[in-house]
This record gives structure tokens, sequence and C-alpha cells, in this order.
């Protein structure tokens, strides 16, 4: 049970089982042993006279104001009932806070978590991008309104600004909306934006990224929570899937990161080429990450059969600021084509884009 909320009563009921009248009081019921305060007693309100089979019921539910275990004995008249119960404090109070939300069952919320309506729930998928379980908004049951999913508590102690992502997919029946999605940091009865789609498309997996601070979030509040929201008609969408959520430190060096692991064009026509497909560089920490046009290339025997189209100048990024480039694939030549890179480089990264016909995109990098 979570630290300071109530649990769902448990009802006890009362039966005479022999032949004459059971005389039932609430003085005869009590809670007693060393948790009893933290016990709520739904008591009878009046004395009761239960013939042969009648019976009665009271409920007792557990109101913990401390961690641990909760030990206490329901009295019934001669009978005694053992009560017992666990409480544990959800806040968040050390970073980096990473919220995998493993080990749920279906339609299960982790523990501090909180929903107003069933539609939020883990699902058995990873199609947000990380691995299963993952929570996600389900259009059923149909409702309309104004629906939140919140975290625990975060304490942020006297962070000035942290790094907060998290993967998420969104699909729906069809065009676009109409409905809002929203990412908030709740601070006290305020609402802190994060990020909204308004009547968003299809979006594919991803990953969302925002630098947060005390004075435009609220970090800092000792009742801080962050809250995702859905508003509108819930059958104008299938499901908002959400998975690997963080908050943490933004780390001292540049951190290359790139949109995808790899790039697969599939089958082409030779002597033709596919739709470029976008690439994106990002600085997932701090200082700046620089590039140059020359750091950008393509390697692998099969280099020859994809056309890069590369920043024209040098390009410098700070903190979550990204940089894009695209790919084509053009095979001149059919069949199956196998090779590696053809040499390793320090400092640099590498993609690989397409097999049969493998290359392999090298980024190299000057950080400050």
């Amino acid at each position: 049970v979570v630290l300071e909320e109530v649990s769902e009563p448990i009802s006890f009921t009362i039966r005479n089982i022999g032949g004459d009248t059971l005389r039932v009081s609430p003085q005869d019921i009590a809670i007693s042993g060393p948790a009893a305060q933290a016990y709520v007693l739904e008591n009878l309100t009046e004395e009761v006279a239960l013939g042969a089979g009648d019976q009665v019921s009271i409920a007792v539910s557990l109101l913990p104001m401390g961690e641990g275990l909760q030990e206490a004995v329901l009295q019934v008249q001669h009978l005694s009932i053992p009560l017992t119960g666990t409480s544990v404090d959800p806040t968040i109070a050390e970073l980096p806070w990473i919220e995998p939300f493993d080990g749920l069952a279906g339609g299960g919320l982790p523990i501090g978590w909180d929903a107003e309506v069933e539609n939020w729930g883990a699902f058995n998928a990873n199609n947000a991008g990380g691995e299963s379980p993952e929570m996600t908004f389900w259009w059923q049951p149909e409702t309309q309104g104004t629906f939140p999913l919140y975290s625990p508590k975060v304490l942020t102690g006297d962070a000035d600004s942290l790094l907060f992502s998290f993967r998420y997919r969104i699909r729906d029946f069809g065009s676009p909306g109409i409905y809002t999605l929203k990412v908030v940091a709740i601070t006290g009865s305020e609402q802190h934006l994060i990020a909204e789609w308004v009547d968003p498309p299809l979006i594919d997996a991803a990953e969302f990224s925002a630098i947060l601070t005390q004075e435009e979030h609220g970090l800092g509040a000792d009742d801080l929570r962050f809250a995702w929201i859905f508003e509108g008609q819930t059958d104008n969408i299938t499901q908002w899937d959400i998975d690997d959520i963080m908050l943490g430190f933004i780390p001292e060096n540049p951190e290359l990161t790139v949109s995808m692991d790899a790039i697969d064009f599939g089958e082409q026509e030779t002597g033709d080429a596919s739709a470029p497909t976008a690439l994106t560089f990002s600085n997932a920490g701090g200082g700046q990450l620089t590039f140059q046009p020359e750091d950008i290339f393509i390697d692998g025997a099969d280099a020859d059969d994809f056309i890069l189209e590369n920043i024209s100048q040098e390009v410098t990024l700070t903190t979550l600021e990204e940089a894009s480039i695209s790919i084509a694939f053009a095979p001149e030549t059919v069949g199956a084509k196998r090779s590696s890179p053809s040499r390793t480089r320090s400092g640099g990264s590498c993609w690989c884009c397409s097999p049969p016909i493998w290359a392999c995109l090298w980024a190299s990098t000057a950080s400050s």
C-alpha cells in the first residue's frame, strides 16, 4: 500500500452459525496491536441481533503513515483476526530516475502511479521501441474527456536543469486527431508544459528529449510529479505507447546519438534511386559537438550504391540540438552483395545501411 494513501477496504462477514440469537455491538469490535492506528475500521453503527444463519458485514482499510510492515489484530468478541500489510513510499528520491515498466501484468500500473480511467495500463508489447511491457493509453472503453497518467512524486533537489526523455509511439484509426496529447510537470495545482501533440498523425517509435529547469518546469518542488495526458474522444485514437522514462543529470561531455540504428531500403531497381531517408544526429550530452562535411561519409565495398546528401558546412550542436542528412539507395548492379567496413576509425560512429547490399556511414566528431 502506498504511504499516506488508503487501500481498498476488505470486508469481514460476521455470521451466527448457532441456534440462539447472537448479539454484537460496536464495542465488541476493535483493532489493537502495534500498528492499530494504520487501520481504518468501518464498524457497526448499532447493536445487531443475529438469528440462526443471519449475518452482518464490517470492513477494514489500511491507511499507513509510516513505511514498512504494519501489524495489528481485529478483535470480534472472542475471535482474533491478524491484520498485516506493507507500506511503501514510491517517491523518487534519487537520480537518475529510470522507469522501464518492468514486471507489470496486463492493465497494471507501477506502485505510486495513478490513472483515473482504465484506458491507461501496461501492455505486453514493445511498440515504443523499448522492451515489453510498456505503458499504453488504449481507446477502450470509449469515453470523452481529459485523462492523465500520473507519476509518483520526484525529488530533484537543487538541480537547476535535468535531462528528461521517454520513448513513444502514436496510432489512430484514420486521419490525424481529433485529440491532444500532452506531457506536463505538475507542482501544486499548476501544470508546466513539456510536450504537446495536437491532432497528431501516425508517429512511429521515436524518442522525445527535453531539458527541464526550475523556472519553467518546477524542478526542486517537493510535490513535483509528471503526467501524460490524453484530451478528446478516446475512439479517435488507437493507442499511445510510452516506455523507458528517464530523468537525470545532463552529461558533462557531448554524446552523439542518431535517430536510427540501421536503414533498410528493401528492394530497388537498378539504375534508379530510392526515396531519400533522413538521418538525424543530436547531442545527448553537454558541451558542444562539432561536425565538418568531411567527417560524414559512406564507406564499404558497396558505398557507391548509396547517395549521401551531406551537411554543407560545419555544424556545432549543443545539448539536444540536431542536424540532419539524407541517404538514398541507387544500385548499379543486381545480386546479393556483402562487405564489412574496410577499416575502423577512432572517435567515429558507424551505421549500417541495407542488406544484402552493405555499406557503412561514418560520422567522426570533435567535442569541446
